[in-house]
């Protein structure tokens, strides 16, 4: 199960975090098609998924680009988003 774990906590981190370029245009589908066929009638692998809790946001420099932050309340595990500015430097000042 370990082994299953590890591939599939490495096709959703695909699956959320690849961007698509030129030189891998089907990778985030091909990490989707993997995981609905490891969830396909097998329970453990599903209940894993189910069971997953958000730890963190993550933060995209293209949305920071935007002038836009996610944030996760630490209690409630819910996220939020807020818009924010930058200097001149590149650092995040608060709106």
């Amino acid at each position: 199960m370990i082994v299953v774990q590890s591939v599939m906590f490495c096709w959703l981190t695909t699956a959320l975090t690849t961007q698509v370029d030129d030189g891998s245009p089907m990778v985030r589908e091909w990490a989707l098609w993997g995981i609905r066929n490891m969830c396909e009638c097998n329970e453990a692998v599903q209940r894993a998924i189910i069971d997953l809790q958000p730890v963190a946001p993550m933060q995209s420099p293209d949305l920071l680009q935007m002038g836009i932050q996610v944030e996760m309340d630490a209690t409630s595990g819910k996220f939020s988003v807020r818009q924010v500015r930058q200097d001149k430097s590149g650092s995040v000042l608060a709106a």
